[in-house]
């Protein structure tokens, strides 16, 4: 039995651990393996290579999972413990990540929001919506989502904001796609800008739209953005833009561009937009 002890994990993973569900191997990666249990709610163990993140557990491990792990190995749960085939993953010692940014922090009324865009446009290529590198039809269908999404946003239109959400979820390629990834973004740039009563509702809406017409995972995404959670790169940004520091933007922006073959920079291209929203 190989047993490896976890660095850390989301308050997300420990108590999805703490349910002691029956579980099962969804994706199987180098670096990532997806659970998925029986109320479809996914923990992720990940690599130092990939980091913390709103749903993961983080391994001291250098051999890749697809080398150690099958999407048949049968899962035991044992509260701070589980067992994937010969492998045992202890998380008792493990640190517990606080995955929500300080969106608090930035007050970002709408002078800021309007600094903060400037910074943003500055530090990556021109985007107006989800990046996705699908047909030229779906990128059609994600752009007239979008920007129907800001102007029910701006005129607080939770009818309009559930259609837009529902017509960008699962659009496009990947298990998190592009629409996903773009209304990721958005729901960041509420909790940046939007008072709590406000931005619960209007995130409240878009999630419970677009959740139930995509992936298990990009699912899961969205639950946590409405959060406020995120990955490191996302805490990076937000610390950045406090100061602001626009060297600090401009690295925490390159490591958002760098996550997955486009989810960041979708992701990167709803928050821009939606801090847009609040200056126009």
């Amino acid at each position: 039995m190989m047993r490896i002890p976890a660095l850390s994990l989301a308050p997300a993973a420990q108590k999805w651990l703490q349910g002691r569900p029956t579980a099962a191997v969804l994706h199987l990666f180098n670096h990532a393996c997806n659970l998925i249990n029986e109320q479809g709610e996914i923990l992720s163990l990940v690599t130092e290579s990939i980091g913390p993140g709103p749903f993961a557990v983080v391994l001291p491990l250098e051999t890749p999972f697809s080398e150690i792990l099958s999407v048949d190995s049968p899962v035991t749960v044992d509260g701070s413990a589980l067992t994937l085939g010969a492998v045992r993953i202890e998380t008792a010692a493990a640190r517990l990540w606080q995955p929500r940014p300080d969106w608090a922090g930035l007050r970002c009324q709408k002078e800021r929001a309007g600094s903060f865009y400037q910074l943003l446009t500055g530090a990556q290529p021109a985007a107006a919506g989800p990046q996705s590198t699908v047909d030229r039809a779906v990128q059609r269908k994600l752009g007239d989502a979008a920007a129907r999404l800001f102007p029910a946003i701006a005129a607080f239109d939770l009818d309009g904001c559930r259609a837009a959400a529902r017509d960008l979820a699962g659009v496009g390629i990947g298990l998190t796609p592009s629409g996903d990834d773009f209304l990721m973004g958005v729901i960041y740039a509420l909790w940046a800008s939007r008072p709590a009563d406000a931005r619960d509702r209007l995130v409240g809406e878009i999630v419970a739209s677009a959740a139930a017409h995509t992936t298990s995972l990009s699912a899961a995404w969205l639950r946590a953005a409405a959060r406020g959670e995120a990955v490191l790169p996302w805490h990076e940004l937000v610390d950045a833009l406090k100061e602001p520091d626009p060297t600090a933007v401009s690295r925490a922006v390159q490591r958002i561009l760098s996550i997955g073959h486009s989810s960041g920079a979708d992701a990167l291209a709803g928050f821009t937009g939606g801090l847009k929203e609040q200056i126009e």
